[in-house]
């Protein structure tokens, strides 16, 4: 059987032939059996190179190679003294995830596992800092019982990895979603050793789409950039150090937000901010401030508050705080301000509930007030609206004093009269007394009055029924000579309003059961109607 190579033939029959034949030195090289048994089994493999390897694999990431023997031997030395050296390729339908550097895969999984925990707990303790009245329930409260530091956390580690999400279909069935799609990449790096752990990630989000049981949720043109680090030797806030930069062009859960922009610092015991967003056409705000977490207490500084609501500037000239400590939170200096228009809140909550609160809004114009309420925007109507407002007691059983005053309210060039009530909130009652006077302000003959009393709990938390259902209503509206003139052409479509309006209506009884009583009339009405001229009279 004849053999035939370029050289020469060769017969299988004799024993001496085929001795010559083994012993023949190669004048070829070729990719073997072997290259792909040894990375079958996950073997590290170092081969001399080949062409056409690179056919066959991704060279120094499949499978590394030499070309000499003194290349031989700094590549030997080289992954005896890297032998963590490594990279991971996860490729999925649903992520492409790339891992490059030095670790350990098992100690890599540990040491995340234990960072992520213990950075959780840290920022947990952090909060219930900062809520010494539980106003927030946390059934899951973190005590640390003594800084025991791990051996995993002395692990050397760093690698650089980066992602791509692809498709979502598997797991919007996976999840019930009705839809669930996703455009974006990221990358970052993640460094620990004995002192220090550290992280970094870029995430790069076109869109994010999920939709599920009517509930959607949908962001665009997301950007992020986080830089973290934690020292390894202590469980302690104040020993973690990174900033967060988030950039949005929209975010839509229940409300639609708008041109996100959030930087946040924080070094040691100290935190910077400045935020700014968009609700909507109604709301842009910017905000910016300092977090200070002494020893006995925290300190959220606003250096500066702007907000556009409905075309309505207000701004902050001066800075405002929140003190958290362990007996009391305390809103000190908030004053929002435009033009001669103002809104102030302060007071106190202390850690067994009671609570000192003041909030007034102080001369602010109709025109403001008829957007803000009716959202109106009708420049022809004008008020002088001032509310001030007491509250005491306990967060659970108040006690409100309400002092609502709306001045010389007109339209046009007709002055109505003015609003002036007063609410007091007690025991699950709230009682009112509320008059509208005449443009004269004769406070003593009120053209109409609202009074009475309504079962209600008004307690900021843990309510389960507002409205009282069981207990007895009293409200009486009375009104003996209310001139319906005096309201000018200040309804729609009519003009030259004419008439006295008349009544004596009581509610009583309870909410399930309420009883209506009395009257209500008009005597000698007219008006002439628009634009047909016609007048009209009516009783």
């Amino acid at each position: 059987f004849p053999y035939t190579t370029l050289f020469r033939s060769w017969s299988l029959h004799s024993s001496k032939t085929v001795k010559e034949l083994l012993l023949l030195r190669k004048t070829i090289e070729q990719v073997k059996g072997r290259h792909y048994e040894i990375n079958g089994c996950g073997g590290f493999q170092l081969s001399y190179y080949i062409p056409g390897l690179e056919v066959a694999f991704k060279i120094d990431n499949e499978i590394a190679i030499y070309n000499s023997l003194k290349n031989l031997n700094d590549k030997i030395l080289f992954y005896l003294e890297n032998k963590n050296l490594r990279e991971i390729n996860l490729l999925s339908d649903l992520i492409d995830f790339n891992i490059t550097g030095k670790f350990s895969l098992s100690k890599a999984i540990d040491l995340l596992t234990y960072e992520s925990k213990t950075i959780s707990d840290i920022i947990k303790i952090k909060i219930q800092e900062l809520n010494p009245v539980n106003l927030i329930s946390d059934s899951n409260k973190v005590i640390f019982m003594k800084p025991t530091i791990p051996e995993i956390a002395r692990s050397k580690l760093k690698f650089d990895y980066n992602f791509k999400f692809k498709d979502l279909d598997l797991l919007a069935i996976l999840t019930d979603n009705d839809k669930l799609d996703i455009e974006g990449y990221g990358s970052g790096k993640i460094e620990n050793d004995s002192t220090n752990f550290s992280i970094s990630a870029n995430l790069n989000l076109d869109y994010f789409l999920s939709k599920k049981n009517g509930t959607l949720t949908y962001l665009s043109g997301i950007n992020s950039d986080i830089h973290f680090n934690r020292d390894n030797n202590a469980l302690s806030f104040d020993k973690l150090f990174g900033s967060i930069s988030i950039d949005g062009k929209r975010i839509y859960y229940n409300n639609d937000f708008k041109d996100i922009n959030a930087d946040i610092i924080f070094n040691q015991s100290k935190l910077f901010y400045n935020l700014s967003a968009s609700l909507a056409s109604r709301l842009q705000t910017e905000l910016e401030g300092t977090v200070e977490m002494q020893a006995d207490k925290q300190i959220i500084n606003i250096d500066y508050l702007w907000a556009n609501l409905d075309k309505v500037e207000w701004e902050t000239e001066s800075s405002a705080s929140i003190v958290f400590t362990n007996d009391f939170i305390k809103l000190k200096n908030f004053l929002l301000k435009r033009d001669n228009a103002s809104i102030s809140l302060g007071g106190t909550i202390f850690n067994n509930g009671e609570q000192n609160i003041k909030f007034s809004v102080n001369h602010l114009p109709g025109k403001i007030l008829g957007k803000y309420l009716f959202q109106v925007n009708d420049q022809k109507f004008d008020a002088d609206f001032n509310l001030y407002t007491d509250i005491t007691g306990t967060v659970n059983s108040p006690e409100i004093d309400i002092k609502l005053n709306v001045d010389n309210i007109g339209y046009g060039k007709t002055i109505f009269g003015s609003l002036i009530s007063n609410l007091k909130y007690s025991n699950l009652l709230l009682n009112v007394n509320t008059s509208f006077v005449d443009s004269a302000k004769t406070f003593s003959a009120p053209l109409l009055t609202l009074t009475g009393y309504a079962p209600i709990d008004l307690g900021f938390i843990h309510v389960k029924n507002r409205f009282l259902q069981s207990e007895q209503i009293y409200i009486n509206l009375n009104s003996k000579n209310f001139n319906l003139a005096s309201l000018g052409n200040s309804l729609p479509y009519i003009r030259n309003l004419k008439g006295l309006f008349k009544a004596d209506v009581k509610l009583t009884g309870t909410y399930s059961k309420p009883t209506l009583a009395g009257f209500m009339k008009i005597i000698n009405g007219s008006f002439i109607a628009n634009p047909s001229g016609l007048k009209y009279n009516f009783s």
